[in-house]
């Protein structure tokens, strides 16, 4: 008996260790790439001059050309905010600093998203090596706290720890550090764990502050160690002397630091965000929060919804535009409404630091030589005269031009907004005294604002395009766009112009310049200007008004009252039609077989015709040898495609090696990261941010990655979304220059860069699922425009989308989208991928997302099973034709990869298994042999024991 038992409790543990290593090597095989990147195992990438080259002969002669770029991009990306009578940069003899927040000690190298470790150069060592003297003291004390930055709790020093006693000599400068930390899956909380805004300044940085200015330091510089936009009123309040914003350093960024701080260089970079004087004072953070259908109660991803009441009002294009019609007098614009600061709404008060602004050790002399807008070419040339005028700083100093437009509005026509940038460029290092004339160019696309009302001027048939009003444009640069909306204002004539906070304003109406535009045009570009398709409304069932009419008053220029109400209470059931409700509530595919569908039988597949992989290369996607090469294709190897595990297995029979993917947003995992994309951004240089997608792709060379997760162009909509340091911007044109040069970049370097979160992830809290509201103008303006830029034809052969919902549609489910306008109107050639559907399923269903365009589902091979029941069991040719498309698109993306290196001389490529694989093999059966083993001696022991009795 006591053997029975022995066996029995032996066999109950060998089965329920054999479920667990079951689940877990299932789990293992879903994440098959992240396991070899972890064990180092790595694709074997070959160097060759018939494909892509890796520029770089090791990985510490890349490490040290990094180390220049991203100290240069720190320098270039900084922006100095605040520096009264030339605090900066300190003198010869301000060496001995104090190092004050717990941020100065525990740097903020970049955010909490998929990347390396938040690791890299600290400001103390940079600043050692600068020929700084740190007060070991201080710095060791605030050290000794271990309170390391996390998500709603700034963990700053208390007070307590600084002591006069510590300072000794060491009061040259005090370096305070402030610093804010968020990333995926995690928001500043508007109300946080000390029950204020996170981006406010908070009680123990208010006591740091007061011990800081209570010992009589011989300067006060304050760095800003984040990349989202803080309240800094308490800069002026506590009379600091100086702000930089430096950003999420990476790796390097800290020499940088270090060296602005010296004067080695000068800060150049300027604002990428609106600095309002209350983080939580814009039209688009009132809807901000957790709201969901009223009778949908709490079901997981089908309940949540979001509505971007603020329309095209994001950012600055909300506050200078409210300034204008402020100067005006126009349309309510010093309504109680919006007001956070007094009682009614003043620009001077609501704004602290306005989008676009940055100041320089050196000072500069901007003209706007001559504007020329060529009508017939839709061309715009701007000529912009820099000098450098400093009378002190002699060291060489970068500038930044401005352009912006103004464009004419009346109330009823479509919203516009009063300023807008429409292009940039980053001077030369101009010496003390330089000149040089820039020449900016650009089509006039930017000017054209969507209408979906409109009739189309190309295909009457359809109706809305992007449109041009007759009327005056007013053009202009300036040091951000306030300071361009107040030289136009001075060309207008008028006098009651104000700065953020009351600080010296001087308009120069020479810097803008009128054009008058005769006509309407519905015509130019009622077609893309890159690929000449045609653009139509696309997304009328993205406006909740479509279901339930009135639901929503978007905020409209013609009124300023008009300022956001919180949407807090929606029900499915007020829309009559029961839209709202049958696509939140579904609980499997809605997707229904076509009638008109073929059989899967009716395709030809598993038919060689002697066409390797690498001699797809060159052919147009339109040549009729794509469908040969497809049909060689067996079933199981195109459905394999769908179903990602950090890469794909290699195919033998077309000759195609497998392929590796990793994360990455300012980097490549495991390697040094890089500062974050909204300090790039700042640069205004595409330079050096095209330099910045070029190394990144030859990192991948020593990774041995084919694909990078990395790069994103959603907005800064607010400034508490979590994951603003992997995005550019608050501005949508920045987004699409910057992203399109630095995805390019990657391309032209072999690698595919899979861009996120494809669209309108601006806040982390509810991305699964939730569903985004807005109408259609300010979809395309805003969230689409970003990535218009980079997936147009030309650029990006890769996209993420993102968990959220267009409308009530998951966004990989949206054929509008994917299909209509992304392929269509944009001609967008690559592959789109989900963000990790395994998260996803119990809203985003394959069939849907196939049928929509999707092609590749992130660490879920789940999903090919999934789609074999369609194609294979169901006969599904409808289905089968879209998973051809997919691997069309697949393949033509990875010939413009460096997967293709040697291939043209290789004649077969070998599966093969990594070792933990094997070995995972091998102890799933060694437990199955016990579990059968032991289950197979209770049965013998038990028989023995009966013939015993």
């Amino acid at each position: 008996m006591k053997k029975v038992n022995l066996f029995k409790g032996i066999s109950a543990i060998a089965c329920s260790l054999l479920g667990v290593a079951i689940c877990m090597s299932s789990l293992a095989y879903e994440r098959e790439g992240d396991i070899n990147r972890f064990l180092g195992i790595k694709a074997d990438l070959i160097d060759g001059d018939d494909g892509y080259q890796k520029k770089f002969a090791s990985e510490d002669e890349l490490y040290a050309f990094e180390e220049r770029h991203n100290v240069q991009m720190e320098e270039e990306g900084s922006v100095l905010l605040r520096n009264v009578n030339q605090a900066l940069p300190l003198k010869e003899s301000e060496r001995k600093v104090t190092l004050f927040g717990n941020t100065s000690v525990h740097d903020i190298f970049h955010g909490s998203a998929g990347g390396a470790a938040n690791k890299g150069i600290s400001l103390h060592d940079s600043l050692v090596e600068a020929g700084f003297s740190v007060n070991e003291t201080v710095y060791e004390k605030i050290k000794n706290l271990e309170l390391t930055p996390s998500n709603s709790n700034i963990a700053e020093a208390p007070a307590t720890t600084y002591s006069m006693s510590d300072l000794g000599d060491y009061k040259d400068v005090a370096i305070v550090v402030i610093g804010r930390y968020a990333g995926e899956a995690n928001d500043f909380d508007v109300v946080d764990s000390y029950g204020v805004p996170e981006l406010s300044f908070h009680q123990s940085e208010k006591e740091m502050m007061d011990f800081v200015t209570s010992v009589g330091f011989g300067k006060v510089v304050v760095l800003l160690n984040t990349t989202s936009t803080m309240d800094l009123g308490w800069l002026e309040e506590y009379n600091v002397d100086a702000c930089i914003y430096t950003g999420y350093y990476g790796y390097y960024g800290t020499k940088g630091v270090a060296a602005l701080l010296k004067g080695e260089a000068s800060p150049s970079g300027h604002l990428v965000d609106t600095y309002a004087a209350s983080s939580i004072s814009s039209p688009a953070m009132v809807n901000y929060g957790d709201h969901r259908f009223s009778d949908l109660g709490t079901a997981l991803y089908h309940s949540e919804y979001m509505v971007y009441a603020e329309g095209i009002y994001i950012g600055y294009k909300y506050y200078e535009t409210r300034y204008f019609d402020q100067v005006n007098g126009l349309h309510n614009a010093t309504s109680s409404k919006g007001s956070f600061v007094g009682s009614t709404w003043d620009y001077e008060k609501e704004v602290i630091y306005p989008f676009g602004y940055g100041s320089s050790y050196a000072t500069f002399e901007q003209n706007l030589d001559s504007l020329t807008w060529d009508q017939i070419n839709h061309t715009i040339e701007a000529k912009v005269i820099v000098k450098n005028t400093s009378a002190t700083y002699n060291v060489p100093t970068k500038d930044v031009i401005q352009l912006y437009v103004s464009l004419p509005y009346e109330t009823g026509q479509v919203e516009k907004s009063a300023i807008q940038i429409i292009a940039y460029e980053k001077t030369d290092a101009l010496a003390l005294g330089e000149e040089k004339t820039y020449t900016i160019t650009l089509d006039d696309y930017f000017l054209a604002s969507y209408d979906s009302k409109a009739s189309n001027g190309s295909d009457p048939s359809k109706k809305g395009c992007y449109t041009l009003d007759a009327g005056d444009y007013y053009f202009a640069i300036g040091n951000g766009a306030h300071a361009a909306l107040n030289n136009i204002l001075a060309l207008q004539g008028k006098s009651n112009l104000t700065n953020p906070s009351g600080t010296d304003i001087t308009p120069d109406a020479g810097n803008a310049k009128k054009v008058n535009l005769a006509s309407y045009d519905n015509i130019t570009y009622a077609t893309n200007p890159v690929t000449g398709n045609v653009v139509s409304n696309q997304f009328e069932d993205v406006d909740i008004n479509t279901f339930i009419p009135g639901k929503v008053t978007y905020l409209s220029r013609s009124d300023w009252e008009t300022f956001p109400e919180p949407t807090t209470s929606i029900s499915t059931a007020e829309d009559a039609t029961g839209y709202l409700k049958t696509h939140m509530s579904a609980k499997t595919a809605l997707y229904e077989k076509p009638s008109d569908a073929p059989n899967t039988g009716d395709f030809t597949y598993g038919q060689d015709a002697g066409i390797r992989f690498i001699d797809m290369l060159g052919v147009e996607k339109d040549d009729p040898k794509w469908e040969e090469f497809i049909n060689q294709l067996a079933i199981n190897d195109l459905l394999k495609i769908i179903g990602d595990k950090r890469g794909n297995d290699a195919i033998p029979s077309i000759v195609f090696p497998a392929t590796a993917i990793d994360n990455g947003p300012d980097g490549v995992l495991g390697m040094r990261t890089h500062v974050d994309s909204t300090l790039a951004c700042c640069t205004y240089n595409k330079e050096l941010i095209a330099e910045r997608g070029e190394l990144m792709a030859q990192e991948t060379f020593f990774a041995g990655l084919h694909c990078l997760l990395g790069g994103g162009a959603n907005l800064h909509r607010i400034p508490y979304g979590g994951r603003a340091f992997e995005y550019y911007s608050e501005d949508a044109v920045l987004s699409y220059y910057a992203g399109r040069v630095q995805s390019k970049a990657m391309q032209d370097n072999g690698l595919l860069t899979v861009y996120k979160h494809f669209v309108a992830n601006d806040q982390e809290l509810n991305r699964h699922g939730v569903a985004t509201f807005m109408y259609e103008q300010a979809f395309r303006q805003n969230q689409l425009r970003g990535f218009e830029g980079l997936l147009t034809k030309g650029a990006s052969l890769s996209v993420m989308t993102s968990y959220n919902r267009i409308g009530v549609i998951p966004t990989a489910a949206s054929k509008p989208l994917l299909t209509n306008v992304m392929r269509g109107e944009w001609g967008f050639e690559g592959f789109n991928m989900t963000d990790s559907s395994k998260d996803a399923t119990s809203y985003m269903f394959t069939p849907d997302c196939l049928d929509a365009g999707t092609d590749i589902f992130l660490n879920d091979t789940e999903r090919t099973a999934d789609a074999k029941t369609y194609v294979v069991k169901g006969r599904d040719g409808h289905l089968f034709q879209a998973i051809r498309d997919v691997a069309k698109r697949y393949f033509y993306s990875y010939l413009h990869s460096k997967v293709i290196n040697g291939l043209a001389d290789i004649e077969d490529v070998v599966v093969v298994t990594p070792w933990w694989k094997i070995a995972i093999v091998a102890l799933d059966i060694s437990i199955g042999v016990i579990a059968l083993l032991s289950f197979g001696l209770v049965i013998v022991f038990t028989f023995v024991k009966r013939e015993e009795n």
